[in-house]
């Protein structure tokens, strides 16, 4: 009996083994890549931290809450807003997000929904990963300087000397921090994964800035106002990274208060296509809503982005004074509540 059972272990223990793995920047998203993630809501826990650590979520059962599509910014309509990005995650007909990916990671360079442009820099997916790793990104999200017409004396300012200031900036940004405190394996649904865990925290920062010239000297210098400097807490989260090939995006996600504590809730890969997973009744989100424009007037609208496997699809508009309608997007529409069965 015992060998039987000393042999059964010989079996199992390379079943059991974890391989303490790097996660590089061949594990990006490409151009021509689909990642597709659920959200669950529930009282998951993170775990515990350090090495061979099972994380396992496999009874998670969420519903599909995010397509992203990457694409080449080349065939956007918005890529000169952004030169430095060389690939794109576009969310709906509506909005794109601009990213450069490189060895240090995907970094998101800014956005634009429903034709506004918005700058913004943060790393989203940093690269390379191994474990005990701490990495540090601080970027600049906006910037304004102010030239002062005429100068203004400085103990205005409470900086008392012979010195006038002639401009100001206001710098805002955030500091993110990445600590690797673990690697094992998570168990989902659709697998189980070698995976290094993260801890993310985000800090944001305010800043004003003087530049003070000595009426002495004529040397100018740019100072903090001694009254700026403040960082405040922005996000954490534990997410679960790994090195298989056919996933480009973190396993899981798990956000927590600035303590550390989770509140529970869980974001997890769900899969690359469409064809390997089922998403009935689908999911509908508002895609662009105009309202009228001036009282009297049907001219409002509304645009729809429905995601679902179960086609065809069908839709069964009602609004006001006997309205309705079979089609996805409405048009020529009068004040009032309309209602969509899918």
């Amino acid at each position: 009996m015992k060998k039987l059972i000393y042999l059964f272990l010989l079996i199992l223990t390379p079943l059991l083994s974890y391989t303490q793995i790097t996660v590089t920047s061949a594990n990006l998203p490409n151009i021509g890549d689909t990642v597709i993630t659920a959200e669950d809501f529930g009282n998951y826990s993170p775990g515990a931290s350090g090495a061979s650590q099972n994380w396992n979520f496999a009874n998670v059962a969420g519903m599909p809450d995010m397509l992203l599509g990457f694409i080449d910014p080349l065939t956007t309509p918005y890529q000169s807003s952004f030169p430095s990005s060389n690939i794109c995650a576009q969310v709906d007909s509506a909005t794109y997000y601009y990213l450069n990916r490189s060895v240090n990671g995907l970094a998101a360079v800014g956005f634009v929904d429903v034709g506004m442009v918005y700058p913004y820099n943060k790393m989203i997916l940093p690269t390379p990963l191994n474990y005990q790793d701490t990495i540090t990104n601080t970027q600049i999200l906006f910037q304004w300087d102010t030239l002062l017409v005429p100068p203004l004396p400085s103990i205005l300012a409470g900086i008392p000397g012979p010195y006038t200031i002639d401009s100001v900036k206001s710098i805002y940004g955030n500091t993110d921090k990445y600590i690797v405190d673990g690697w094992g394996q998570v168990q989902l649904p659709n697998g189980t994964f070698d995976a290094l865990r993260v801890f993310e925290t985000s800090f944001e920062f305010d800043n004003t800035l003087f530049k003070i010239t000595d009426t002495l000297t004529g040397l100018s210098q740019w100072i903090q106002d001694p009254a700026s400097g403040s960082i405040s807490w922005n996000e954490s989260r534990y997410s679960w990274r790994t090195n298989d090939s056919t996933i480009t995006w973190s396993l899981a996600e798990i956000e927590t208060d600035s303590a550390g504590n989770p509140y529970g809730d869980i974001v997890y890969y769900l899969g690359n296509s469409l064809s390997s997973i089922v998403i009935s009744p689908p999911m509908v989100d508002l895609d662009k809503l105009v309202d009228v424009s001036c009282n009297g007037f049907s001219d409002g609208f509304i645009m729809l982005d429905v995601f679902g496997t179960a086609t065809p699809l069908t839709f069964s508009w009602t609004g006001p004074n006997g309205f309705v309608s079979t089609s996805q997007d409405i048009f020529n529409l009068e004040p009032g509540g309309y209602v969509v069965s899918v």
